[in-house]
């Protein structure tokens, strides 16, 4: 499945190419590009006001189209030679390298004592869910694409590929919204464990897309290999990591070096040896030991340099990979005659509307589980939860090993490249943007009613202990003349006072005892 390491390793080829340029220096050329481009769409955008502002990935899933036709040119020179040489890059080498940082750092960072409570449901939705809806995609794909003649396996593998999610926008936006943190929780835990549980089936069925017939029991023994097998390695590899951590104290680059070497460790060792099981799997159970046990045993001034070192890896992983992308389908677009015409634009449409129907009867189905587990979900919850499901980086690099398999019809692949870039566009630049639209009109925004009432006294408190200072400051003859400074001081005119409702009343009677604690802690 991962391929043999030469096949990897002619990336870093040591060879020149026609035009007598070393290769080695292409792809680290393109590295260095990639991370400046990024950069300079990241300086931009912060210009842009915030419900204006695209999805950072999306704008460099386009450049990377863009910079694919200008690197058809003769005229693009050695950077023009260096895009067009990481094209060609193995996608297993991509899967070992990228996915990693992404699944290791989404994980380390959930927030236990919240992910405790919401992953019941994550793995309901991560379950059953990625079943049913990767069966119904089937039957959409089916449907939609008749004209492509597709079997029953290719889109089933359709299917699964689509299932997995990216919410990286979403979960970003709910917390500048202040959303509940059990709501994001279980949005990025659905998307950590059905980014594995989406392999698993994805991978099964590409095997009979490339008409390949495994017997019943080769199935499953696949499918207990990989689900099973993957989170067991995950936990092992996460037990030795904090063993290291607890016998290292205060030593930064050691600690650090042993989080991002286990990291790919595991990923390598699930995919690349004969335990043939889900890296995916296994990192994202790597991650979650090192967020429950790992963090106690890293020195206490390495927290912050650790999650910003992850974060950085995990923003450079997520760069790459959409440039790449965009420029993979860019090509497979450009020098495909017929590969994306009037009648495909319709398809795309119909595409990305199924797939919001079949995510909505998937929650609908698995609603009154999800509401009696953990926390609940509300239906203005799950009406975020369903308009939260972009597609990103897994199913980017899922459609790049459907193009490496030789067994897979080639115009096949082709098309289905072209069909999950156009959904992941659409979904980050129409979802990505509008979710916070739809959580204010949901009415998800409003603070309850006590909570809004118990803030708005304590507010009344700070103002009026500012007013009550300034009158002493005022009548002081030393801080006369400093009064100017007083029209920087904040003003609390334009808060509105709720009164207190008639179920919260009894707080009334304990709001001036707290309201002075709440800002002395302040």
């Amino acid at each position: 499945y991962m391929g043999t390491l030469s096949e990897c390793l002619f990336f870093f080829d040591m060879s020149s190419d026609s035009d007598g340029h070393n290769v080695v220096g292409l792809p680290l050329l393109f590295v260095w590009f990639c991370i400046l481009l990024g950069v300079t769409v990241r300086v931009l955008l912060r210009r842009i006001p915030s419900h204006l502002r695209p999805p950072y990935t999306c704008i460099l899933f386009l450049l990377g189209m863009v910079l694919e036709v200008w690197a058809d040119n003769d005229a693009a020179g050695l950077l023009g030679d260096a895009f067009l040489h990481v094209l060609g890059v193995d996608p297993h080498l991509l899967l070992v390298v990228f996915l990693p940082p992404l699944l290791f750092e989404s994980a380390m960072a959930m927030p236990m004592h919240i992910f405790r409570r919401t992953a019941g449901q994550a793995l309901l939705l991560a379950g059953p869910g990625v079943l049913l809806s990767t069966a119904l995609t089937g039957a959409l794909a089916r449907g939609i694409f008749a004209s492509y003649g597709w079997g029953w396996s290719t889109c089933l593998m359709f299917g699964a590929l689509v299932s997995a999610t990216d919410p990286v926008a979403v979960v970003a936006l709910l917390a500048d919204l202040g959303a509940p943190a059990t709501l994001s929780s279980l949005i990025e835990g659905e998307s950590l464990f059905n980014d594995g549980s989406a392999m698993v089936v994805f991978l099964i069925f590409k095997q009979f897309a490339g008409g390949l017939r495994p017997s019943a029991s080769e199935v499953v023994e696949q499918v207990c290999r990989l689900s099973l097998l993957g989170p067991v390695l995950g936990a092992a590899m996460g037990a030795a990591m904090v063993f290291a951590l607890s016998i290292i104290f205060n030593d930064a680059l050691s600690e650090i070096s042993i989080t991002i070497t286990t990291a790919f460790l595991t990923f390598w060792l699930a995919e690349a040896t004969s335990l043939r099981s889900s890296g995916v799997l296994a990192t994202v159970i790597l991650g979650l030991v090192m967020a429950w046990h790992g963090r106690r045993h890293v020195s206490p001034e390495l927290h912050t340099a650790l999650h910003q070192i992850w974060s950085e890896l995990g923003y450079l992983a997520n760069t790459l990979i959409f440039v790449v992308s965009g420029g993979i389908v860019a090509q497979k677009v450009h020098r495909g005659a017929g590969l994306l015409q009037a009648q495909d634009w319709g398809l795309i449409i119909a595409l990305y509307v199924g797939l919001h129907v079949v995510r909505g009867a998937v929650l609908a189905a698995l609603y009154p589980l999800l509401k009696r587990v953990g926390p609940g979900l509300t239906p203005p919850q799950a009406t975020i939860l369903w308009w939260s499901g972009l597609r990103g980086a897994i199913a980017l690099v899922l459609v790049l090993l459907v193009e490496a398999d030789p067994l897979i019809d080639q115009l096949t692949s082709d098309r289905m490249a072209v069909q999950v870039a156009a959904v992941v566009t659409l979904t980050l630049l129409i979802n990505g943007t509008t979710t916070d639209i739809l959580y204010l009109t949901l009415g998800l925004g409003r603070l309850p009613s006590a909570k809004m009432a118990v803030m708005s006294r304590v507010v009344e408190y700070i103002a009026q202990a500012v007013d009550r200072h300034g009158r002493v400051l005022r009548e002081d003859a030393f801080f006369r003349d400093c009064m100017p400074l007083m029209q920087y001081l904040p003003q609390y005119d334009h808060v509105l006072y709720a009164p207190l409702p008639r179920s919260v009343r009894f707080l009334s009677r304990h709001v001036d005892r707290v309201a002075p604690q709440l800002v002395r802690r302040r």
